[in-house]
């Protein structure tokens, strides 16, 4: 957690610095993009203290789901929407697939859960294809949300932890150095009776699969 503060906190301060004492002497296309720099940290530190935020408040001994109607195709949008900065930089393609318009369920919890997911295939994604689809299960009682990348992928041994701290009582995992992330899906699948896994894709990258149950069923 306090590296996930320290992290973009440290970056902001240095390239505040870095603008505070270059600026008259460097470009202007050169101070506009530390501009969009500081704009995109910020941005990131605003959503992990949103996440945080809503983490806490669910966290709260018998605190119930706040169900209300999800348009799915809007909120995938609005998380995509919130990296086209960093999507347009590292010429990635965004393929958006969905085929179930509303679902019952807790929306900051299940926002979140989209967010962070894609928020760990823009990050380990270069110059690939990010798909997302929304589909309805087949006895039609789930939302069935799947984000495959192209990215960097994953160990063997990484898969096989990291499927398992998400079924376990693991608190930590040994090859990621952002936790919170992590924490937030693990605790929100949880909460909302749902189930994750991740998966090899092929020829690189990681395909996660999450089912959401509506939340009529469950309440």
């Amino acid at each position: 957690l306090i590296h996930d503060i320290k992290s973009p906190l440290h970056f902001l301060n240095s390239v505040a610095d870095h603008l505070t004492k270059n600026f008259a002497t460097t470009s202007p296309e050169k101070n506009r993009e530390i501009a969009k720099e500081i704009s995109t940290s910020l941005n990131r530190l605003y959503l992990f203290t949103q996440d945080f935020a809503i983490w806490l408040n669910a966290s709260e001994p018998h605190q119930l789901q706040n169900a209300s109607r999800i348009n799915m195709s809007t909120t995938i949008d609005e998380s995509i929407a919130m990296y086209d900065e960093i999507i347009t930089r590292k010429g990635l393609i965004i393929l958006k697939q969905v085929h179930v318009t509303t679902m019952f369920g807790d929306a900051p919890m299940i926002k979140s859960i989209i967010r962070n997911l894609l928020d760990n295939a823009v990050k380990n994604t270069s110059n690939g294809r990010i798909s997302i689809a929304a589909t309805t299960s087949t006895d039609e009682r789930s939302c069935e949300i799947t984000i495959a990348d192209e990215g960097k992928g994953l160990t063997d041994d990484q898969l096989e932890e990291l499927n398992h701290y998400l079924q376990s009582e693991q608190e930590l995992l040994s090859f990621s150095s952002s936790q919170f992330g992590h924490k937030v899906i693990k605790d929100f699948i949880r909460k909302l009776s749902g189930s994750i896994r991740y998966q090899h894709n092929k020829p690189n990258g990681i395909i996660v699969t999450i089912s959401l149950p509506s939340a009529s069923e469950q309440i």
